[in-house]
């Protein structure tokens, strides 16, 4: 269990994340929502070491964070950033790059096998010997998590992992993300900004309203209320084809 309390950073005057408390449990996908800056990479970047929190406790299984060596961390973290660019390797090869943290003197059996096991999770097998630059965004998106799954962590930390795709790829990526995390009992959080596919995808939601203000909450409680103050839009909840809805007014 990710187990986060008293949390609190910022940057110079103004203050993004105020005592946070939130539990995530092996199995749960967390959407990370909220306006334009309001903290959503900044929280991840915390929970992935990059920044250091001002305040507060972070726990993986009982373990503090902020205690972990490098090494230990890679094998418990994983972190996808919004921008990731393709390098000029296979996607086998690339996907490969996630047992970094688990090598020892050479690539052995086990580590290949978890690739290929990754390559045919994702449906990315007959691609396996594409150099990654010759990849569409979906392809290359699947490919960077792939290598994130390969890495076998606990908490799986997601930026915005559909920004730029179309709606087909949207689907497919969070399809595979929630299926992932369901049954290899990940602790997943994913920054999204499109209300409707965390309403779909995600088993809660934590707020963050830019001024440090935070709650989480289950997926029936995303109430128009919230959105309008979160965004200050006025949003109006329904259902469609037996999916949740939010419509702007």
């Amino acid at each position: 269990m990710l187990r986060v309390r008293h949390l609190c950073f910022g940057h110079g005057s103004r203050v993004l994340l105020r005592d946070l408390d939130m539990d995530v449990r092996p199995g749960e996908m967390l959407a990370v929502l909220g306006p334009n800056g309001a903290g959503k990479t900044t929280l991840l970047k915390v929970l992935a070491h990059l920044w250091m929190p001002h305040a507060g406790s972070l726990l993986l299984d009982d373990v503090p964070l902020t205690g972990l060596t490098p090494p230990e961390r890679a094998r418990r973290v994983s972190y996808l950033p919004q921008q990731s660019e393709a390098a000029p390797v296979t996607v086998f090869e690339a996907v490969l790059l996630g047992r970094v943290p688990h090598l020892g003197w050479q690539v052995g059996e086990a580590d290949l096998a978890r690739v290929d096991n990754v390559l045919a999770h994702l449906h990315l097998a007959p691609l396996a010997d594409r150099c990654c630059m010759a990849l569409s965004g979906g392809e290359l998106q699947k490919v960077l998590i792939g290598r994130a799954l390969a890495q076998e962590p606990r908490l799986l930390l997601l930026d915005e992992p559909v920004n730029h795709l179309d709606l087909a790829n949207q689907i497919d990526v969070l399809s595979l993300v929630r299926a992932s995390t369901r049954e290899q009992g990940l602790i997943t959080l994913v920054v999204i900004h499109d209300l409707n596919l965390a309403l779909r995808f995600a088993d809660r939601f934590l707020l963050l309203d830019g001024h440090g203000g935070c709650e989480t909450f289950p997926m029936d409680a995303l109430s128009p209320d919230r959105v309008r103050r979160a965004y200050g839009v006025p949003v109006a909840r329904g259902e469609v084809a037996g999916f949740s809805m939010l419509v702007p007014l």
